[in-house]
């Protein structure tokens, strides 16, 4: 079992930071996707009836995204209201869907990840301005000063407010993967532990696999 910690820098920063975390083993996908679709299509409808409510939660996370040095809104804002002006949901595959319909019934900054392609422990850390991790597409991502990242024994393989990199995501063959809760200074233990098990949940009735508890640290 990987370890996973928050490093004693990353703390100093944000006094505040807590972190959640589930691994999910041995998935097999069902043939009938449905249930996955059908909770996509009540997302919308969750998501313009609630547009204030949600509103009001992913603001939260682009305040904490601006103390990182982004200049854009979060994306959890950004498709709240994509979908509250008519945007549907297009599936990318089972895991993916059941974390973002989780992350938008909460608006809650989550994520998954290949728990295969992460080598060895875990550390939630801050990176020093100027790292670099190669991003989804190629793109190379280089870090800002105590922005809240993600570390193995390679090397960056998330940013909170920049994305994940290139070699943990999501895989056609992923089997064994690792969901992810991301805190602001507004966000409440219950909530991410209820988005957590809400993504779990999700994943759980399209696919067989075994979930390990929701841990979240400190």
């Amino acid at each position: 079992m990987k370890a996973v910690t928050i490093s004693p820098r990353c703390l100093e920063a944000y006094p505040w930071m807590q972190f959640g975390y589930c691994f999910v083993k041995e998935l097999a996908p069902m043939p009938d996707m449905r249930p996955l679709r059908e909770r996509q299509q009540l997302l919308e409808l969750h998501v313009r009836e609630n547009v204030a409510t949600l509103s009001h939660a992913a603001k939260a996370i682009s305040r904490f995204y601006k103390t990182q040095g982004e200049k854009n809104r979060s994306h959890i804002e950004s498709l709240v209201r994509s979908i509250h002006n008519g945007k549907t949901i297009k599936p990318v595959n089972y895991i993916v869907d059941s974390v973002m319909v989780a992350e938008l019934t909460h608006a809650l900054p989550l994520g998954v990840h290949d728990m295969n392609l992460v080598r060895g422990d875990i550390l939630l850390d801050v990176a020093i301005a100027g790292e670099q991790f190669e991003g989804i597409g190629g793109r190379t991502v280089v870090t800002r000063p105590n922005e809240v990242v993600l570390r193995d024994e390679i090397g960056i393989w998330a940013s909170y407010t920049q994305g994940p990199d290139s070699r943990t995501i999501i895989q056609p063959g992923t089997r064994d993967v690792m969901f992810l809760g991301f805190f602001t200074p507004e966000t409440h233990r219950e909530q991410i532990l209820q988005g957590l098990h809400d993504a779990v949940g999700t994943l759980l009735q399209v696919a067989e696999g075994r979930a390990d508890q929701v841990t979240i640290l400190p």
